[in-house]
């Protein structure tokens, strides 16, 4: 057994990716669109509502650093810092456990299906549909800002929304974005341009096609995001890989390379420009090109990365990955056959990735380390998302992540830096389904449409089976969720199921409590709701994912399934002082089979890894969810296809008062030699909340900055209509400017709401600076 960490830069590049307004061309490259344009410092120009910024490709380069090897360090023999890396299960020794199969008693849970207790009454304050990621919407995820939410599913689309449900079409300066959502290629396939030439692809190196590396980076996928509320800032994760190689022949596949790719917003406005960030997905990736191995390197050429997750606590943003070694060759010179499994683990220092100041010594790899057993660590690592903070462990604070181990254990594990360590704790649970025992139990039928003689089977996580697929922390308490597999009501195979827990690593590294009294949650529910769902009805409970607000209300979402059920969306509630779940409550009803009639050649549908869920940084107690459902979508060859739906569960609408407009009406001339001159200006206000913003009034002021003070002179005051979510009003105002002052320092400031009439989403916007 050993355990080996690598730190230093992998190869990073740092960018702020800017839009290009609408008509402009990009200088260098194609125009960069979504993200809004670079300003120019110290506030907009005279004349502007916006600076504009020079761009190359998609962004303009900050700052590039050329891949080098890492430092390696390798431990002792055995690999451990006794009491320093690794604390074990108070039970003793693992072994290799066998997977806990659904032939034991344990898996029968006739009694329980979902919850006895009532559904609770309006939950659900707001929801709907995710209009423009009209493809599959695979691993939708959702990260909540105070303003935005940002959307993502994997490869087929970032979406910026506001909480009213309308996709953003400009700017914070009114300025339009030409494309959103946008697809994954476009948002991060600049960056093609600066990896390819670190790619070492031997014989392929100089092989083009139409004009285009033939085995370069071409594919980013498998997009996961987080609002990191330590920061304000949003962070987007993806893997990034050449399609041309991974799809080719076994000579071809030992070039194929695999990419960490990470984004990270300017601001907690996902609108703002972004910076982006690359580093190799499996250490070492292109060190070497002897399908044998090289000395000096652990990579094997033609390994993969695969299934990233993403976590952030107060010091650090956390991605996992898995890495695959290759030999589908059957070389005997390796010592595995086909695949070896391992995960790889980065830590970043957030406050420097995302402001742009970040060195070799703010990155952190661990790879090729132990799990619990002995063996190489291969089961997906869930690092947690963080809401408070963690306390310190020496001079060090943990960043917790958690996973399943051997059908009757989860393993806590804590990453620190400074120096790297890992410790980690096994903890006994009720056992659950291994995935490993029989994969095709994660396919499940659905109910055959109207106009149909038969339905596909639906994929409920046979590719992910009982991964962890979500972690929070807060305030002591790790909560995980995972799809587990149970016979309900005396059925003869088992189905999928939720599986939710929530252990108390206050006390970390010691063994968390799991006795009564603990506070302990350890449940597994699915089979039926007994208040919406006939008698003798048994459906599939698949995708979990799971979110803790600030009152300690748990929040799960999934996706359902049966015989006698479309896929639809729904949602469990477990209350802080609650004994138990809550029976489960609609998010969206299916309407329809997904994928349509089953034919031959034809395989199971609706694969997903994951799906999203967010707790709104405004009120720390709304949880937005992002779910899946079927829907009738080709008339012609009668099937269903997913459609995003967005809800939140708790929390309250806000408005949101924003100055979308500011256009200045062209001048009469006035009298020659005047002091001052009669302006007029009309101003567009929206409200971009989901609650009806109340009747406001807008102060306009002159000032020689963009910012306000007591001393900035008012222009006028006019009031502003009670708006509707999503609605916005033209008003005009007329003041005297004085025409001896020089232009670059006359600003127009608008003020909205400023006696706080509205409780909105964000004061910070209801201020804006137009330069005269």
């Amino acid at each position: 057994m050993r355990f080996e960490f690598r730190w230093g830069v992998v190869g990073l590049l740092v960018a702020v990716s800017c839009l290009v307004p609408s008509g402009a061309a990009a200088q260098g490259g194609p125009a960069a669109v979504l993200l809004p344009l670079c300003t120019s410092g110290g506030g907009p120009p005279p004349g502007h509502s916006a600076g504009v910024g020079t761009t190359r490709g998609r962004g303009f380069v900050r700052d590039v650093v050329t891949p080098r090897r890492q430092a390696v360090l390798v431990d002792d023999a055995d690999g451990l810092r006794r009491g320093d890396d690794f604390t074990a299960d108070s039970t003793g020794g693992f072994g290799d456990a066998e997977p806990v199969g659904c032939d034991t008693p344990l898996c029968e849970s006739p009694e329980l299906l979902e919850s006895l207790e009532p559904k609770p009454d309006r939950t659900l304050t707001a929801s709907w549909v995710a209009d423009g990621l009209d493809g599959f919407p695979r691993d939708p995820q959702v990260a909540a800002g105070p303003t935005h939410l940002l959307v993502t599913t994997s490869g087929d689309g970032i979406a910026i929304y506001e909480k009213n449900g309308r996709l953003a079409t400009e700017d914070r300066f009114g300025q339009k974005i030409e494309e959103n959502p946008i697809s994954a290629e476009d948002f991060f396939g600049w960056m093609s341009d600066l990896i390819n030439p670190t790619l070492n692809l031997g014989l392929f190196r100089d092989v083009y096609e139409r004009g285009e590396l033939a085995y370069g980076i071409d594919e980013y996928y498998d997009l996961r995001a987080v609002f990191d509320t330590y920061r304000d800032r949003f962070w987007i994760v993806a893997l990034a890989r050449n399609s041309k190689a991974r799809e080719g022949t076994l000579l071809e596949q030992q070039y194929r390379r695999s990419k960490l790719i990470v984004a990270v917003s300017t601001s907690e406005d996902p609108r703002d420009p972004w910076r982006f960030y690359w580093f190799d997905a499996v250490p070492g990736d292109g060190d070497c090109l002897d399908a044998c191995g090289c000395e000096g390197t652990d990579y094997i050429p033609g390994a993969a990365a695969d299934y990233p997750s993403l976590g952030v606590n107060q010091d650090a943003v956390l991605i996992t990955n898995v890495a695959a070694d290759n030999n589908k060759l059957g070389l005997d010179c390796l010592p595995f056959d086909n695949k070896r499994r391992h995960m790889v683990v980065t830590r970043l220092d957030a406050a420097a990735f995302a402001d742009g100041s970040n060195g070799a010594d703010d990155v952190v790899v661990y790879t090729r380390f132990d799990d619990v057993g002995g063996e190489l660590a291969s089961s997906t690592i869930q690092p947690a998302l963080h809401h408070t903070a963690t306390p310190l462990h020496g001079r060090q604070r943990p960043f917790y992540a958690l996973s399943t181990f051997g059908g009757d254990r989860v393993v806590v594990w804590a990453f620190y830096a400074g120096p790297p360590r890992i410790e980690r704790v096994a903890v006994r649970v009720e056992p659950y389904f291994s995935h490993l025992d029989d994969p095709d139990r994660w396919l499940v039928p659905q109910k055959v449409g109207r106009g149909l003689a038969s339905s596909r089977r639906v994929n409920m996580g046979k590719n992910v089976g009982n991964s962890v697929l979500e972690a929070v922390y807060r305030d002591g308490w790790l909560h995980g969720g995972w799809t587990d597999c149970r016979k309900w009501g005396g059925g003869t195979a088992c189905m999928p199921s939720v599986r939710l827990l929530r252990l108390d690593v206050g006390d970390f590294p010691a063994q968390p409590p799991t006795g009564a009294g603990s506070g302990v949650i350890d449940r597994t529910f699915g089979g039926r709701n007994v208040f919406d769902d006939p008698e003798g009805a048994v459906h599939a409970y698949g995708w979990p994912t799971v979110e803790v607000n600030g009152e300690g209300d748990v929040v799960v979402s999934y996706v359902r399934v049966g015989e006698t059920l479309y896929p639809e969306g729904r949602y469990t509630i477990h209350r802080a002082a609650a004994a138990d779940v809550a029976s489960s409550s609609l998010l969206a009803a299916g309407e329809y089979t997904q994928g349509g009639e089953a034919q031959r050649l034809l395989g199971p549908v609706g694969k997903l890894d994951l799906t999203g869920a967010a707790v709104d940084p405004v009120d720390d107690r709304g949880v937005w969810i992002a779910q899946p459902h079927a829907v009738f979508s080709d008339p012609a060859v009668p099937r269903g296809s997913y459609e995003l739906v967005v809800g939140r569960v708790f929390g309250r609408g806000r408005p949101d008062l924003v100055v979308q407009h500011f256009v200045r009406a062209p001048s009469g001339g006035g009298e020659t030699g005047a002091e001052v001159a009669e302006a007029e200006v009309t101003v567009t206000v929206r409200n971009q909340g989901d609650a009806e913003a109340p009747a406001t009034l807008l102060r306009l002021v002159r000032s020689d900055d963009s910012d306000h003070d007591l001393f900035d002179p008012e222009l006028d005051l006019v009031a502003v209509p009670p708006l509707a979510p999503g609605a916005e009003v033209e008003v005009e105002a007329a003041f005297e400017m004085p025409t001896g002052l020089q232009p670059a320092k006359l600003y127009v400031l608008t003020l909205l709401d400023d006696t706080h009439q509205a409780e909105e989403y964000s004061e910070s916007n209801n201020l804006r600076a137009h330069g005269w």
